[in-house]
């Protein structure tokens, strides 16, 4: 009777970890097909509020850039599904504060950073 339970808690681990390297590599050439993400010089960029999507496999972001005397003022997300990648949206904190997207992602939730940065980058250059 334990020789059968030790066994199926090893298929069971063996599946779950089968299922996580297949996802994981998912998500990998997903983020491969956002490319980098651009330097933007925000001179060029007038004033207005303008809408970015993006979306990478699993993660995808819809949100909306103000833009003032070239400068980016506010970044509002209008949607996020991101599975556990909810802290990544403090990336465009730093986007505010830096006045760039050039930007370290948030530990943890690099899928759902570079995916917000990549909206981020489609809303300024009116991509969708």
């Amino acid at each position: 009777m334990v020789k059968k339970l030790v066994i199926a808690v090893l298929v069971l681990i063996l599946i779950l970890g089968g299922a996580y390297a297949l996802l994981y590599t998912f998500m990998s050439r997903e983020l491969e097909k956002l490319g980098e993400i651009a330097k933007i010089d925000l001179s060029l960029i007038e004033d207005g509020v303008y809408e970015g999507y993006s979306r990478a496999g699993l993660v995808a972001a819809e949100l909306r850039v103000v833009v003032k005397n070239h400068r980016i003022e506010q970044i509002e997300i209008i949607d996020h599904v991101y599975g556990t990648g909810k802290p990544a949206e403090a990336v465009l904190d730093a986007v505010v504060e830096k006045q760039s997207l050039q930007v370290d992602a948030v530990a943890g939730s690099t899928a759902s950073s570079k995916n917000l940065l990549k909206a981020v980058e489609n809303a300024l250059l009116g991509q969708r």
